[in-house]
């Protein structure tokens, strides 16, 4: 979505969301004050390159993001879910809360 079209969301009281696909996308969402879901999924396994953007743009602060695998195929589970999410996101430099 546009800048436009996420202020005119934020204004009818939309507060997340989880479409982002780069660094610079998520940060948009945030700089406009809605929280963002950081997906990983057997679809679009993104986390890792979003997470390098985000701390490239020195992005801190993680607690108004969170996790989704987005409806994944069953096979994509087999190593775990949040559990593997949480590991990347402290490999990729996030600091542990």
């Amino acid at each position: 979505a546009s800048e436009t079209t996420l202020a005119k969301l934020k204004l009818l009281g939309t507060d997340c969301d989880h479409e982002a696909m780069t660094g610079q996308e998520v940060f948009t969402r945030l700089m406009q004050g809605y929280t963002v879901s950081l997906r990983n999924s057997s679809i679009r396994p993104d986390l890792e390159v979003l997470l390098k953007e985000l701390l490239e743009l020195g992005v801190k602060q993680f607690d108004r993001f969170f996790f989704t695998t987005d409806g994944s195929h069953p096979s994509f589970y087999e190593n775990g879910m949040t559990n593997v999410m949480i590991s990347t996101a402290i490999k990729q430099g996030v600091s542990v809360i």
